[in-house]
């Protein structure tokens, strides 16, 4: 299954490369392999080096996390939303500055995260096209962050209102866990960046059919 799936992306790879350099010829499947374990390998590294860099600042993070309760009204202050948040396994601290380490890193690198792939997906370009990615990464991770500043300080808050007060009608007391609690808003916050990513996707999108149907060689005439 995942041998098919490989083969149809790394052939709408082949195809997009073609189109944009007519010089490039076909790669056999090992080489886009190769290419995709580069890339991988890249983005592994990436991750690492920056989680390891933010998990130091993982007590600052985690009283960021929880700024939304306070926003949301459900605590008065910083200890008031640490109390209400329980703790019900044994590693759950730990991971907890994990993952909050780790939706920060890939916050901090998602430019190069973002280069790493589109070397990948657009490989073939000219140095003149190869400027234009630029400035869409900048536009891209402008995006990203605003989403997630949005989603964090204006939706996020909201959202655990909602949520609160939708288990109040059903009689029921939310405990929030700790673990819970913090995979629900970095998954939130992450999701929010990556739908903001749209406008450029669409954008990217009209902007490159047009270079590719300028690229592509004629249709053949059909046989009579």
């Amino acid at each position: 299954m995942w041998q098919g799936i490989l083969n149809k992306v790394f052939k709408v790879r082949e195809k997009v490369a073609m189109n944009l350099s007519k010089e490039d010829e076909e790669k056999p499947f090992l080489e886009h392999l190769e290419d995709l374990r580069t890339m991988l390998v890249r983005m592994a590294v990436t991750l690492v080096v920056s989680t390891i860099g933010t998990f130091v600042f993982y007590k600052e993070l985690f009283s960021g996390i929880l700024y939304p309760l306070q926003l949301a009204g459900l605590a008065k202050d910083e200890n008031g939303a640490r109390t209400m948040l329980q703790n019900t396994d044994v590693a759950g601290p730990f991971m907890m500055a994990v993952n909050v380490s780790l939706i920060a890193a890939v916050i901090i690198a998602f430019p190069l995260l973002l280069i790493f792939l589109l070397q990948f997906i657009l490989p073939g370009l000219k140095p003149s096209e190869k400027k234009l990615l630029f400035p869409a990464i900048g536009i891209g991770t402008g995006l990203f962050l605003g989403g997630c500043t949005f989603a964090f300080l204006q939706v996020l808050p909201r959202a655990l209102i909602f949520f609160s007060e939708f288990a109040a009608t059903l009689g029921s007391r939310q405990d929030w866990t700790l673990d819970n609690y913090v995979t629900f808003t970095t998954r939130f916050i992450l999701v929010f960046g990556i739908a903001f990513e749209l406008p450029i996707i669409v954008g990217a999108g009209e902007a490159g059919l047009p270079q590719l149907q300028d690229h592509a060689p004629p249709a053949s005439a059909p046989a009579v």
